[in-house]
């Protein structure tokens, strides 16, 4: 897949993502390591990585705190 095919899905998961509650989020499979925050493509290990991580911590800490 092409870096433009890329990031129009990284953009269409990550609409689908901002719609979901916290308790959605949650019940997904391996929910803890996906990025909530704005991304950036590593070129080198052929990744998305998120552009604050400390922000992407906060976001995954407040999932956790969900009941």
């Amino acid at each position: 897949m092409n870096q433009k095919k890329l990031i129009i899905a990284a953009y269409f998961l990550r609409a689908v993502l901002m719609s979901l509650n916290n308790e959605q989020l949650k019940s997904a499979h391996n929910w803890e390591k996906a990025v909530y925050t704005e991304v950036e493509w590593d070129k080198n290990r052929l990744v998305w990585i998120p552009k604050n991580k400390e922000a992407n911590e906060a976001k995954i800490q407040e999932i956790r705190d969900t009941n």
